[in-house]
């Protein structure tokens, strides 16, 4: 629908589909079938190396280490929005597009391009956008900003045979969305974390844990443990190969760390308000800058704020930077 908004505005339009790992055989057929209804020129373009080397094997590598990724944030700025500049200086196209829901704008006052909310709040993928420069965000267009997702669907059943199909919820290199079977698989018996403790807040051992890549904070299902009421994991603490289990009320933190920041604007307000997950509500936060890193307080407690997972800061509907959490 994008393609199609663009092209019935009078631009010439390049559909372009990027491979980027061994899943894609349904989707190109998909795209392509898509391009010839739209009635724009297709191409393809292989990333699938660099897609392995940026996207999988950061986000297998961030499992081991405790954390717990977001590889479509990863994936944004280094391999989907990277190849549509790439290939559009290549071919003399001055403008990419997506389908994301949000808003791409300069401010004439700073002369910086910076991320906005969509109008459809439900569907609003600004938090997916943080790491991208401003190169990327100069070229970027995104049609869709002001649309509502089930008008625009029903719009896209009367052109687009794909409009039919259930929108995809899952990780695009895991089609099952079990990433304890993918990283099984993808590594060697010998990569893997060993089994170790679960341990309480007092660190007493409560249970055996399969793996450090099996768990994510905030998780209390398949835990195999029972202590008597609702348990969460609360840490995952590589060094020792320990996992610490809390009840109700630990996996609250009113306080947290991000690094590896990318800044849209420069002047940055002591009180913003914070995403930690891509379907979190914003919680108002004060932020003080130390160093190479942010340091976040909440007067609300935060549940399940998660190392690896990124945090993304916002005026009104304004993304002003964002980090991963560490």
């Amino acid at each position: 629908m994008s393609a199609l908004k663009l092209k019935n505005s009078g631009m010439q339009v390049l559909g372009l589909y990027i491979m980027m790992h061994e899943n894609y055989t349904d989707s190109l057929q998909k795209a392509k079938q898509a391009a010839d209804q739209a009635e724009i020129d297709f191409d393809t373009v292989d990333k699938r190396d660099e897609f392995k080397e940026i996207v999988i094997n950061q986000f297998v590598n961030e499992y081991l280490k405790g954390r717990t990724p977001n590889p479509c944030v990863i994936c944004n700025s280094n391999i989907k929005i990277a190849t549509l500049c790439d290939e559009a200086d290549k071919r003399g196209y001055d403008f990419v597009a997506t389908g994301h829901y949000a808003r791409i704008d300069k401010d004439p006052k700073i002369g910086r391009y910076t991320v906005f909310c969509a109008e459809d709040g439900k569907k609003d993928q600004s938090y997916m956008l943080w790491q991208l420069n401003q190169k990327q965000l100069s070229k970027l267009i995104t049609p869709l900003s002001n649309e509502y997702k089930n008008i625009l669907k029903n719009d896209a059943k009367k052109v687009f045979s794909a409009a039919e199909y259930d929108e995809s919820q899952e990780i695009c290199f895991i089609p099952s969305n079990d990433y304890v079977s993918f990283i099984n698989n993808y590594l060697s018996a010998e990569q893997l974390p060993p089994p170790g403790n679960f341990i309480d807040s007092d660190g007493k051992i409560i249970g055996r844990h399969k793996g450090i890549h099996n768990y994510t904070i905030g998780q209390r299902h398949g835990l195999g443990i029972v202590l008597g009421e609702r348990a969460f994991i609360t840490k995952i603490d590589t060094k020792m190969n320990d996992i610490t289990v809390g009840v109700t009320g630990d996996e609250f933190t009113d306080t947290f760390k991000a690094d590896n920041l990318n800044f849209m604007v420069e002047d940055i307000p002591e009180y913003v308000t914070v995403k930690t997950r891509y379907h979190s509500k914003k919680y108002p936060v004060k932020v003080e800058f130390i160093e190479n890193y942010v340091k976040v307080t909440s007067e609300i407690p935060l549940r399940a704020i998660t190392p690896g997972q990124s945090a993304v800061f916002y005026k009104d509907n304004m993304v002003l930077f964002g980090g991963l959490i560490g």
